[in-house]
């Protein structure tokens, strides 16, 4: 977030800690189903030093274990793909009046995206991507390939 000094620090502080509470909902008695793709790129991608990194790629593949958690990797030989232009989260609702909504973080905002058209297209590129990445064992592998190769964490 602090990359290109784009954001101030105080929105830095904002977005980090409204992460750090977010993911207190995982720990909730019902929890909420997640299915997440990663790029490859976001494990060899060192940002905080390679302790950091070693320490979020562990709590990644922790929280994949979990029942309600599906983590697949998608590796750099899937080739193109529907999610090339970024990355984006498809938020569904509990309630049928409540619609899912597509959030998109771009480098100085978050939009929210609801629209029936938006939701279509954005609900093909994670299916898209979910099928061309390997399962969530498969991406174990990749994600402790990444863990023991010093050089990726260098």
């Amino acid at each position: 977030m602090r990359a290109g000094r784009v954001l101030g620090e105080s929105a830095v502080e904002r977005r980090v800690r409204a992460r750090m509470e977010r993911k207190n909902i995982f720990n909730r008695i019902k929890p909420p189903h997640t299915a997440a793709v990663i790029d490859e790129g976001a494990l060899r991608r060192v940002i905080g030093g390679p302790e950091v990194m070693r320490e979020q790629l562990t709590y990644l593949k922790n929280m994949a274990l979990r029942h309600h958690i599906g983590v697949q990797v998608l590796p750099y030989t899937a080739g193109a793909h529907l999610a090339l232009a970024g990355p984006f989260t498809i938020l569904d609702f509990p309630n049928p009046r409540d619609p899912p909504i597509a959030y998109v973080e771009t480098a100085v905002e978050g939009l929210h995206l609801d629209q029936p058209e938006e939701m279509e297209r954005y609900t093909l590129a994670f299916g898209n991507v979910q099928s061309v990445a390997p399962s969530t064992p498969l991406s174990f592998q990749l994600t402790d390939d990444v863990l023991r190769s010093p050089e990726d964490m260098a």
